[in-house]
């Protein structure tokens, strides 16, 4: 039984891999910018497998068992929706604010919804499509600031958000397996990493020493934010912990304030309010169905 105590260190935890998460994506920025070859995100996406799986290994083997699986082909199709979703967001914050790009990930929940309806059947309550309607509202309203220009970096954020909308309900696809929570990240990243090296393996090319210290740096952050979601996940519920994520895009709003010197226009931050109260609706419509179950 979760107790406030608990709950209170998953929010922790959940701010903590949100920092690092973002810490992440704000050295995919900086990557281009370091004196060197081109990088490219498929490259990127390589190394930030590579070096989360590294460090996630311990954690499955202190249980041996947890190195086992039966699925391996719902591994590969959340992997192929996973890998994409962060090659294509390390290629969009190169391009856009990083508030934006967040703000625009922050759609995802409603593509994972769509694919969820359409792929696992499930039932959608009329308040979601409400909150998803003011979300992709939002989300058009960053593609689209001025109403005459659409923003590359936008769309690819967007396509990203497609992605990760589909690995959401991969990953629930495989939570109704017997797989432990851990061994589903491990194999997710193992896959990514072997996937990655994959397609990437055309374009690869010989970092310099800054550039290689920026990757082994995102490859870190991300695997100390799975970490810590995986902590957050044992002492928490999801319900109580999504709102936690939010932190999120204040997060990269500081780090491209004062790393990028980016500012939002009046546009883009109402469009990222948007996606938020969209975000949000969804967020207690999903708690009140779980108090009604």
């Amino acid at each position: 039984m979760m107790t406030r105590w608990s709950n209170a260190i998953g929010g922790a935890w959940v701010l903590a891999g949100a920092l690092m998460f973002s810490i992440m994506n704000g050295f995919a920025k900086y990557l281009p910018l370091v004196d060197g070859p081109f990088i490219s995100p498929l490259q990127t996406t390589m190394v930030r497998y590579c070096i989360a799986l590294l460090v996630l290994l311990p954690f499955v083997l202190v249980r041996r068992s947890r190195l086992k699986t039966r699925h391996s082909g719902k591994y590969f199709i959340r992997t192929v929706a996973g890998l994409g979703g962060i090659a294509l967001m390390f290629l969009a914050v190169t391009q856009i604010p990083l508030a934006s790009a967040t703000a625009i990930g922050f759609t995802s929940p409603i593509f994972a919804m769509i694919f969820a309806l359409l792929l696992l059947r499930e039932t959608v309550r009329k308040m979601r499509w409400v909150g998803a309607t003011v979300g992709l509202i939002g989300a058009v309203i960053i593609v689209n600031p001025d109403g005459s220009t659409i923003s590359f970096g936008a769309l690819i954020a967007m396509l990203a958000a497609i992605f990760m909308g589909a690995e959401v309900v991969g990953v629930k696809w495989l939570s109704r397996t017997e797989d432990h929570a851990a061994t589903i990240i491990f194999f997710s990243n193992a896959w990514g990493t072997g996937l990655a090296l994959c397609l990437a393996a055309p374009v690869l090319t010989m970092p310099s020493l800054s550039q290689l210290t920026i990757l082994v740096a995102i490859g870190l952050s991300a695997a100390i934010g799975q970490v810590c979601i995986i902590q957050a996940s044992r002492k928490a519920e999801a319900s109580f912990l999504a709102p936690f994520f939010y932190i999120s895009l204040f997060y990269s709003a500081v780090i491209g304030f004062f790393v990028f010197d980016e500012t939002l226009p009046l546009a883009t931050l109402l469009g990222c309010a948007a996606i938020l109260l969209g975000a949000t609706i969804n967020m207690f419509v999903s708690r009140d169905s779980s108090a009604q179950n």
